[in-house]
């Protein structure tokens, strides 16, 4: 039998560049590295944190 699982991460923007806005782990032990959001897929204001969710 298959077990699933899922993990939950807050990332904190901490970079900007032309066409993205760059995430990083908020604690030492991410579940993934950095996530790039890319600006023209933001709505409204830019978060400065956003949470991610991996399920498997």
């Amino acid at each position: 039998m298959i077990k699933n699982d899922k993990r939950e991460a807050v990332f904190i923007r901490n970079k900007e560049t032309k066409n993205t806005m760059r995430y990083g782990a908020e604690d030492d032990s991410p579940i993934m590295g950095s996530i790039y959001l890319q600006k023209k897929a933001i709505t409204g204001n830019v978060p400065e944190q956003i949470k991610v969710t991996v399920e498997w």
